[in-house]
């Protein structure tokens, strides 16, 4: 699904991802933009790709590969992600983590087995593991917004999207892709912009500022208005 102005393509990230950005944005983005997307099995190609080159790349690739094949069913390859991720980075709280309740609990179990593995004497008769792992409280709690990986809530619905034809700037080159990830608070406005990739930094403000003027009719859980996280695509055309 997409609607042209001018130059620029607008691309719904909840309904269409078959073109994901070209070479201005990292495969970690894009895998990341993919998941909150519910594009599971092209988030997992794209982390298949990803040259790492630091540990933190490893830890983000683990992270979504692990977040991807639980959202997919695939519960035992996630796990295995996941407690590579502890291993990675054994500092990374459940909380800090933009994810669905479900994955972070997840996690969180993975993350206290694995950290109680890595502080248990190495003995010739280890002590028999427990059977069930506490998972901490906070994960219960309402994640900073919900995406499209929460089949249970209804998406927000746009009463305002305006996406501004950019100018043509002389002597430079303003074709280009960005990804813009806006968090929609509970009354329908937009409280946070994030905007991934860069096209030129005059348009990339453009964008960014008409974002924050959009609204919608909030998305709801339960019948409850709840804060949402959704991913458009700009593209622009030569």
């Amino acid at each position: 699904m997409f609607r042209t102005c001018g130059r620029v393509v607008v691309l719904m990230v909840a309904a269409s991802v078959g073109v994901l950005s070209q070479a201005r944005q990292s495969a970690i983005d894009e895998a990341r933009v993919l998941y909150y997307a519910a594009a599971y099995e092209q988030a997992l190609l794209t982390l298949d790709r990803v040259e790492v080159t630091k540990p933190s790349d490893a830890a983000n690739v683990e992270l979504f590969r692990g977040a991807s094949l639980l959202a997919l069913g695939r519960s035992n390859e996630a796990e295995r992600a996941f407690e590579r991720l502890v291993t990675l980075k054994p500092e990374l709280l459940p909380e800090q983590l933009d994810l669905t309740p479900w994955i972070t609990s997840r996690f969180a179990a993975v993350r206290a087995r694995v950290l109680a593995e890595m502080e248990r004497p190495h003995t010739e008769h280890p002590p028999k593991p427990e059977t069930e792992v506490q998972v901490p409280s906070q994960v219960d709690a309402q994640p900073e917004f919900y995406t499209l990986a929460d089949r249970s809530v209804s998406r927000p619905v746009p009463i305002r999207e305006h996406v501004p034809e950019p100018p043509v700037i002389k002597g430079a080159d303003s074709s280009g892709t960005i990804t813009i990830l806006v968090d929609i608070a509970i009354d329908g406005s937009v409280e946070r912009v994030i905007v991934e990739g860069t096209i030129d930094p005059r348009i990339d403000a453009l964008f960014r500022q008409a974002a924050t003027t959009w609204l919608y009719r909030p998305a709801t859980l339960n019948g409850h208005p709840v804060k949402f996280r959704k991913a458009l695509k700009v593209e622009i055309r030569p």
